[in-house]
């Protein structure tokens, strides 16, 4: 669902999808939000699954601001979206040149490129601000989803495997270091 959706953020962004292209975005977005509403009825653990809620109940607000205000959300949104892009990008180059580790060059390079990524949206280069936050929210709604095939690919490994590494026995209850002692 997290695909399709994210297919539409992207179109929307071309210019593909018939009508204006705030109310194409604006429906994308709260498409997305009823996405990652779906996804949170599927996770496990109350902290992650309030998580996705309020993170669904954001792109809800933001489409319906777009729906709303066609003139005056995508202003707000845009801006919303380059600062915190920006503040984002800066805070994770700043955490990794504090804190060292084996990916600090990499870490540093990724926000370097986040922050310069909100600047250029913020500055509406080299789109205008619709395609660009369709774009945005396309790619991120594409790397959730991403997230939540690799989260379940992983879950289903964990499934079949018990504690000690060894594959459980189907054909009994216990795990197989269980039966051993």
């Amino acid at each position: 669902m997290l695909f399709a959706v994210a297919l539409a953020l992207l179109a929307a962004g071309a210019g593909l999808m018939p009508g204006p292209a705030v109310a194409a975005l604006g429906w994308s977005l709260a498409a997305l939000g009823a996405a990652y509403a779906a996804v949170a009825l599927a996770v496990d653990g109350a902290q992650a699954r309030g998580l996705l809620v309020a993170v669904g109940a954001a792109y809800a607000v933001c489409g319906s601001t777009l729906l709303v205000e066609p003139l005056v959300g995508p202003l707000l949104l845009l801006a919303a979206v380059s600062v915190m892009l920006a503040l984002g990008g800066l805070a994770q180059a700043a955490a990794a040149a504090v804190r060292p580790h084996a990916q600090s060059p990499t870490a540093i390079a990724a926000g370097l490129l986040i922050a310069t990524l909100g600047v250029a949206i913020g500055l509406e280069w080299p789109l205008p601000a619709v395609p660009a936050l369709g774009i945005a929210f396309g790619l991120a709604a594409a790397a959730q989803g991403a997230a939540c095939l690799r989260l379940a690919l992983a879950g289903e490994r964990l499934v079949q495997r018990n504690l000690l590494g060894f594959r459980k026995n189907p054909s009994t209850r216990q795990p197989s270091g269980a039966r051993a002692m």
